[in-house]
């Protein structure tokens, strides 16, 4: 093998370990919860959830109702061109 893959092979493993500990390593200081964190009964972001699943469901609605109308125009069109011929 040549030296220089060698060495930069042993450079990777070392920044490797070196990040694993660094992980392994307890904080130097206590976590604390943020600042704006949420009271515990603040039902916000479920309620927005919901809101946002409304409103989708509310434009599938209206496409699938637009999309049964234009059908039914073609279907009457085709009715209509077949009467006349």
């Amino acid at each position: 093998m040549k030296p220089a893959v060698m060495v930069s092979g042993l450079f990777a493993v070392a920044t490797w370990v070196q990040d694993a500990a660094a992980q392994a390593r307890p904080p130097a200081t206590p976590i604390s919860p943020p600042a704006s964190a949420a009271p515990a009964g603040d039902n916000s972001g479920i309620l927005i959830a919901l809101a946002l699943m409304g409103a989708m469901l509310l434009l599938v609605g209206i496409g699938v109702k637009l999309w049964d109308y234009r059908r039914k125009r073609e279907a009457d069109a085709v009715h209509l061109q077949s009467q006349i011929s």
